[in-house]
Formats: C-alpha cells, sequence, structure tokens
C-alpha cells in the first residue's frame, strides 16, 4: 500500500482527531496574544504527555522556561533546516537547565504551538514509522539516516546529548516536511472535498505516522 493511498483513507480520521483537541487552539491564540499562563501551558504539557514523572514545581518551572523563550526573539516562520535547528536547540536547552533530562519530543511539541505550519511534533510513535518508511522508500534512502533515539542517561555528556538530540530532530523534521510536500496537491484535494476545517498540513502529516506507529491504535 502507497502511502498516498493511507492518507487518502485515513485523513478524515485524523482531522478529526486533531479538531478535537480544544486545548490546541486555545493555547496558540494564547501564545499569539503573549497572554498564555503558566498553568495552560502545564495542562497542555500534561494533555500530551510530555511532563509524566516530573512533579507538580518543576512542571511549573518548565512551563516557565518555555513561555520566557516565547517572549524572546525569534522568526515568525521556521522553513530552513538552519533556522529549525537554532530554535529547536534553544528551546531544548531552556527545558534541560529548568529539569536535567531528555526534552527531544516535548520541545518538538512545544516548538509546533509557536510555528504549528512549520514544524512536526515528534514521539515514539512517529520515529517508529519513520524508521521504517525511510528504509522502503527509495528517496529517503538517499537521506541521512534517522539513527537511535536520543539519550540522556548516567556518562552521557549533557552538551553532546543536547547537539545529538538537535540532530535526531532535524532528520525527523526534513522527513516529515518532504512527506508533506509530496502530498501537498492531495491534502489539498482532500480538504476540500471532505470540507474539513483544520489548516496545519504538517500536523496532519505527523498525526498520521503517529496512527501508523502506535501499536494500540484501531482504525476506524
Amino acid at each position: 500500500m502507497e502511502f498516498d493511498q493511507y492518507v487518502r483513507g485515513l485523513y478524515g480520521e485524523a482531522c478529526r482527531q486533531l479538531e478535537s483537541e480544544t486545548l490546541d487552539k486555545a493555547l496558540i491564540a494564547a501564545l499569539k496574544a503573549k497572554s498564555a499562563t503558566e498553568q495552560q501551558v502545564v495542562q497542555w504539557m500534561k494533555r500530551y504527555n510530555i511532563v509524566q514523572g516530573v512533579d507538580g514545581g518543576t512542571r511549573r518551572k518548565v512551563a516557565r522556561a518555555f513561555l520566557s523563550y516565547t517572549r524572546g526573539k525569534r522568526p515568525k516562520r521556521l522553513f530552513t533546516a538552519a533556522a529549525v535547528n537554532r530554535e529547536f536547540s534553544t528551546l531544548h536547552a531552556a527545558l534541560h537547565r529548568a529539569k536535567r533530562r531528555g526534552w527531544t519530543s516535548a520541545t518538538s511539541k512545544l516548538l509546533w504551538l509557536l510555528y504549528p505550519r512549520d514544524v512536526p511534533m515528534y514521539d515514539e510513535f512517529v520515529y517508529q514509522s519513520l524508521v521504517v518508511l525511510q528504509g522502503v522508500d527509495a528517496e529517503w534512502r538517499k537521506q541521512t539516516r534517522i539513527g537511535e533515539k536520543p539519550g540522556f542517561g548516567k556518562g552521557i555528556e549533557a552538551a553532546v546529548a543536547l547537539r545529538y538530540a538537535t540532530e535526531h530532530y532535524l532528520c525527523a523534521w526534513a522527513l516529515v516536511r518532504s512527506l508533506m510536500a509530496r502530498h501537498k496537491t492531495v491534502l489539498r484535494e482532500l480538504r476540500e472535498a471532505q470540507k474539513r476545517p483544520y489548516p496545519y498540513d504538517i500536523r496532519i502529516i505527523d498525526r498520521l505516522l503517529w496512527m501508523l506507529g502506535n501499536a494500540k491504535h484501531t482504525f476506524n
């Protein structure tokens, strides 16, 4: 089955899931208006399972680190790998200072709130899909292999781990962006035919990858 067929078959389901994520729309709007609160960010992080095993005080500290980053000087869009590299590494380092652990998935998700048209969310399920698809796709096999997931365990120097996490995410970003570009026409056709209001193509693609990589997901 070609990925094109998969997109056509599951587009509506992916959009329905994303349209139900009411916290997304509210927080994106609040961040644009510079009115987002610490509590709002914590609630959103809990919804996306990126603060599991982190106590309440540290969650608030991480939320403050994110909000502080959002108030800094940033580009309006992220069109290039260099721009993604810079913003991802800056935010990831800020989260790591708030709590010394790996924040690769969290950084991608929080960055998406600020650049919902430009960067995909990334997690274990998206990773599993990309690993397989890169092996079976002739064009993707020519690109840098996505490699093993970043590690932040004992004996791993923080600077090295942070640098590798950024490189790792950049590989994922490039693959998802190319997948979105390939299916640009299909996505436009489906949006018009099904009259779906969800506006972010890159998020639709990463949700389709998430569904594919999640063994517990039941396709409707």
